[in-house]
């Protein structure tokens, strides 16, 4: 008896692995474009991948700066990536919907051959925990495939603050593409930064904050920013306060 329960639990688990397992994707397709998208919610950004055979771009849009990156990969690595979307039976992927609000989040999509398949993971739409690490894999993979190969577009730029900056009377932040690289309050004094760019729409944020007290609030005395449309030849910039007008030389 006690082996006719093992085989039936043995039964019942193959089947379900079979139908977890199972997929209608082709083994090898002719064509396939790949599209990832963020979806941020609220907030001002956006930002996708495109994957063809043909051509390939990341498009990043935040704050009304736009970049968009061209480039190409080889007919291996797509066929690799391709690969992952059918090992992890993506067209299987089942979601289910929760009332969630302001929730950002991805979504996928490909097309084989001109027959579309796509997984939402956003909004009030999400992933069935059974599925996350298939959709996981997959994102991962579109992701680290894009960055490895746009990363050899960028140049390592040494930036420099003017004293008509260092020398506020106020709290100095600089953010570069909405990411924050100095706090006066935090690092002392500004020593200049190695950063490495792409080659357009490179956005500089200076935040004059006000001095005093141990407080973790800090008011926001003036906010001055540029948008860098073009690197300059050389690999360095400085960047100069003239009144109340951030440039940069």
């Amino acid at each position: 008896m006690k082996k006719i329960i093992l085989g039936f639990v043995f039964v019942v688990l193959f089947v379900s692995a079979c139908k977890v397992l199972s997929t209608n994707l082709p083994i090898k397709p002719r064509e396939i474009e790949i599209t990832w998208r963020v979806d941020s919610g609220m907030m001002n950004k956006s930002e996708s991948i495109y994957i063809s055979n043909d051509s390939c771009t990341y498009d990043l849009k935040v704050k009304g700066r736009k970049q968009l990156i061209e480039f190409k990969l080889k007919s291996s690595i797509i066929d690799s990536l391709y690969q992952v979307f059918y090992n992890n039976r993506f067209d299987k992927i089942e979601t289910y919907e929760e009332e969630v609000y302001d929730r950002g989040g991805t979504s996928i999509n490909i097309s084989i051959d001109g027959e579309s398949y796509s997984v939402s993971n956003s909004g009030m739409t999400l992933i069935k925990e059974i599925y996350s690490a298939n959709y996981r894999t997959v994102e991962n993979t579109i992701k680290s495939i894009t960055f490895n190969q746009i990363s050899k577009q960028k140049r390592l730029i040494d930036i420099k603050l003017d004293s008509s900056i260092t020398n506020s009377e106020h709290n100095v932040i600089l953010y570069v593409n909405d990411k924050s690289y100095y706090q006066e309050k935090k690092d002392g004094e500004y020593l200049t930064l190695d950063l490495s760019l792409f080659s357009m729409n490179n956005l500089f944020e200076i935040y004059f904050m006000q001095k005093g007290g141990n407080q973790s609030f800090e008011t926001v005395i003036k906010r001055v920013y540029v948008v860098l449309e073009k690197l300059p030849t050389k690999n360095e910039i400085s960047l100069i306060l003239v009144d109340n007008q951030l440039i940069v030389k």
